[in-house]
């Protein structure tokens, strides 16, 4: 993929994190990392309690990047990507009103 970083070639660890508030059940959110290609991420739906703030060890410079809130009533998946810059990793949409995601991801 012209100029694109593989993401199973890259080496070392570095964590991202990003933050979306009140995504709703019409368009949802596309949670994508612009700069960086992504092995893996948890996605975190916030619940009520949020227990800690996380901040990546690298910055992205990307929309929603920053503070991500772990939640002791949310609910989080973690999966293994394998995702290029900039390529969408999950569209995720409120099944009512709207959620609050966090995003711990890795490169």
């Amino acid at each position: 993929m012209g100029g694109k970083l593989d993401p199973y070639a890259v080496n070392g660890r570095k964590t991202y994190t990003k933050r979306y508030a009140s995504v709703n059940a019409t368009t949802g959110q596309a949670v994508s990392f612009a700069d960086v290609a992504i092995k893996g991420a948890t996605i975190h739906i916030e619940g009520a309690t949020v227990v800690a703030h996380f901040v990546g060890s690298h910055n992205a410079d990307d929309t929603g990047a920053g503070t991500a809130y772990l939640t002791s009533n949310g609910t989080s998946i973690t999966v293994d990507i394998g995702a290029y810059a900039g390529e969408t990793i999950y569209t995720i949409i409120a099944p009512a009103d709207t959620i609050n995601v966090s995003v711990f991801a890795w490169a």
